[in-house]
């Protein structure tokens, strides 16, 4: 098998994406472009050039239809609420035909290969400080539910000594990945707490990577506008500049160096079959 390049794992996160957008266009399905790849929508019209994902995020109520009805010929989905296999709290939608991944964070139980996440937003508490303290306890059974996953790695012999050490631990105490769907549930059961409509702010509580506390008015997400994305043009939330100045400040400002880094090359790699 071959290495996907960076770019070659773009150009083909990009055909996934343009499917999803075509069938939520003829769905009528609103979502928007997510951080990073929102960024990169409005600073680069395309990908931050080190990038090697795209994330988008739907309206609880849109993720639900879009996980029941998207269909395609080339990809395929999955989410918890679907297939009990997975084991991420939230959707991918996924490539098996082209492409695989070597990963030391499996998150299904099938071959899967490039992917795009599709990530809900739920309506959250509204006081700021009970917000933070709710957040942050759904955090720690996320992080979790992470290290679980990784519990359901094999040890790598060439690595050193202390890092099968570590994976025998894990091994042990997530009894060797079965505890994952307990925290995964746990997940989605505290995101889905609090019904779309039923408060004035929303947060993003299945995927917490970054640790940003996104506390986000409604209004923000009321509808989505197209904006150019490479060759083509993909859809973001009306409010995106508040959005990204809530969650990354001076967001058109390039980051140092030192923190120019794709999302998983630490610890997934992606081959052409």
């Amino acid at each position: 098998m071959k290495e996907m390049t960076l770019r070659e794992l773009q150009l083909f996160s990009l055909e996934i994406m343009k499917d999803v957008h075509r069938f939520c266009t003829d769905y009528h399905i609103e979502y928007s472009l997510l951080d990073g790849s929102l960024i990169g929508a409005i600073r680069h019209k395309g990908f931050i050039p080190w990038d090697d994902d795209i994330d988008i995020v739907l309206r609880r109520p849109d993720y639900e239809r879009f996980c029941q009805t998207y269909k395609s010929d080339r990809f395929k989905l999955k989410c918890r609420e679907n297939d009990p296999g997975c084991m991420v709290p939230f959707a991918r939608v996924y490539d098996d035909q082209k492409t695989t991944i070597r990963t030391q964070a499996p998150w299904c139980k099938d071959e899967v290969g490039v992917w795009i996440d599709v990530v809900p937003a739920d309506c959250v508490i509204e006081d700021v400080d009970a917000f933070e303290k709710y957040y942050n306890k759904s955090r720690k059974i996320w992080l979790r539910s992470g290290t679980s996953r990784t519990a359901c790695c094999s040890f790598i012999w060439d690595k050193p000594l202390v890092y099968n050490l570590k994976l025998m631990i894990k091994k042990i105490y997530f009894l060797n990945g079965k505890r994952t769907d307990y925290y995964v549930k746990k997940v989605i059961n505290r995101a889905k707490a609090i019904k779309w409509g039923d408060t004035r702010f929303w947060g993003q509580l299945t995927t917490m990577c970054d640790n940003i506390k996104g506390h986000h008015r409604v209004e923000i997400f009321t509808h989505s506008i197209l904006k150019p994305f490479e060759d083509t043009e993909f859809f973001v939330m009306n409010g995106y500049d508040e959005y990204l100045r809530d969650n990354y400040h001076d967001y058109m400002q390039l980051p140092p160096v030192e923190k120019r880094r794709a999302h998983y090359s630490d610890r997934t790699k992606f081959y052409w079959k």
